[in-house]
């Protein structure tokens, strides 16, 4: 994988005033072209800055939509929140829709939870689908770009910790995003259950 081009530096407006956008083009090993964003807090540029950092999978149901099955939007909306605070960035993979399988797939899979009441990572299954797809170099190679080496990762996920140290990412510190609300809970059990997922007292939690 490499990084083809890039663009940084466009200031938010509105709600996330402070935070600044940009975007990546990055082709994989078969010469496939996706495209990244990374929201960050500019102040990541600071010398001796130990930014946080979230890696952010797509999730256009929730994100563009509102739909409220699942916890994603919840965690974009707080780390963000938190960027606005502390040095940080947050990388948003536009190809991790649906844990890797795509939009379509997505639907058919949320589709199949309803009628057989099973969670996604079975309905994956049923479809002849990975349980998760995604790949997290993407990440890396942002993070290099931005010459960033050690980190705060902000995830419940235990395995993007290993991938990042794995890779020669330092991570200092886990800081775990848990959503309360009702309509979560169900999701977040699958992760747990499925994945490892961390599942306690929020570290942060504003809404």
């Amino acid at each position: 994988m490499k990084v083809i081009r890039r663009a940084l530096g466009l200031d938010l407006i509105g709600t996330y005033q402070g935070l600044s956008l940009g975007g990546y083009e990055i082709t994989n090993k078969k010469g496939d072209l996706s495209f990244h964003a990374v929201v960050y807090n500019p102040l990541i540029f600071e010398k001796d800055t130990i930014p946080l950092f979230r890696i952010n999978s797509a999730c256009f149901s929730a994100d563009i939509f509102d739909d409220n099955r699942c916890d994603c939007n919840f965690q974009l909306r707080q780390t963000m929140e938190l960027l606005i605070e502390k040095p940080g960035l947050m990388t948003y993979h536009f190809n991790h829709e649906g844990r890797g399988v795509g939009f379509v797939n997505k639907i058919k899979a949320y589709k199949l939870m309803r009628e057989k009441n099973i969670d996604t990572f079975t309905a994956h299954k049923l479809l002849g689908l990975p349980e998760d797809s995604r790949n997290f170099y993407y990440a890396i190679l942002i993070l290099h770009d931005l010459n960033i080496h050690r980190v705060k990762l902000i995830t419940n996920n235990p395995q993007k910790c290993l991938y990042l140290k794995t890779h020669g990412i330092d991570v200092l510190e886990v800081i775990p995003i848990v959503s309360h609300r009702k309509e979560h809970q169900a999701c977040l059990w699958s992760k747990v259950i499925r994945q490892g997922h961390l599942h306690y007292k929020p570290h942060h939690q504003r809404f």
